[in-house]
């Protein structure tokens, strides 16, 4: 029979972590929401803006105009995969997976 050795609690630890990360995902996403509802004042007032819409969308968040590739499946972009840019978020999206993001109009 062997006897259990030094035990050490680690749960601080993990707890100030998660703490400091659940806080930075709660801005995140409090972020988004916030652009998502200035996004759909936007789309609701088109008519308001003219030919300002897009550049009204792209001051909702900065356009990743820098990234080689896609943000969720990492493929380049070249002149056949074409960048596609988020509206609540700005990060660069391939064609391809712009067809399993959803949205529909009233928010959600």
């Amino acid at each position: 029979n062997q006897s259990l050795g030094n035990i050490v609690s680690h749960t601080d630890v993990f707890t100030k972590i998660r703490g400091i990360r659940n806080s930075e995902n709660t801005i995140k996403c409090n972020r988004v929401i916030i652009r998502l509802k200035k996004l759909r004042d936007i789309s609701e007032n088109y008519q308001e803006y003219g030919s300002n819409l897009r550049k009204a969308q792209q001051n909702l968040a900065p356009w990743d105009l820098i990234s080689q590739g896609c943000t969720l499946c990492l493929k380049s972009f070249t002149i056949f995969t074409r960048r596609h840019h988020c509206r609540t978020c700005g990060c660069a999206i391939c064609s391809a997976c712009v067809r399993y993001t959803d949205f529909n109009g009233n928010g959600s």
